[in-house]
């Protein structure tokens, strides 16, 4: 049966990681919404692409070996807002470069109505889902 990770991590997307989210960007919980929910696809597709040659598939799985799972509100709780972030934009900007990662921004932030520069803090924390979501998933059989 096929997993549909997109589905997987748009469901950690709960009322109380949005409202963490909305309160760390400055931003309303639907802007929030909206910029995480187009945020998560847009990671996943450009993943997809870059696991397309076994240099980019060694790059992300080393990066999954290196994260830890969990819930978003225990990552947040554990590490907090701040780390999360900056954890998460590294992780992004290490896979696809920072003019890549501005680029999504300016998308994002157009479609969400949260301008460029909410959309890309929003990206790593969508990013951290992803990632965490994926790290979880590996390390459980089945």
């Amino acid at each position: 049966m096929a997993v549909n990770l997109n589905s997987i991590v748009t469901q950690l997307l709960t009322p109380d990681v949005i409202a963490q989210i909305a309160s760390f960007l400055g931003i309303d919980k639907s802007a929030a919404q909206k910029a995480a929910g187009a945020t998560i696809p847009t990671i996943l597709a450009s993943v997809s692409d870059l696991v397309g040659t076994p240099a980019g598939a060694n790059q992300l799985s080393k990066l999954l070996s290196q994260q830890q799972g969990g819930s978003p509100i225990d990552l947040l709780r554990n590490n907090g807002a701040q780390s999360l972030a900056q954890t998460g934009s590294n992780m992004l900007s290490g896979l696809f470069g920072g003019r890549t990662m501005d680029t999504m921004g300016q998308a994002i932030g157009r479609f969400a109505g949260t301008g460029e520069a909410g959309a890309s803090r929003c990206s790593p924390w969508s990013a951290h889902l992803c990632w965490a979501r994926s790290a979880s998933s590996n390390a459980t059989p089945g």
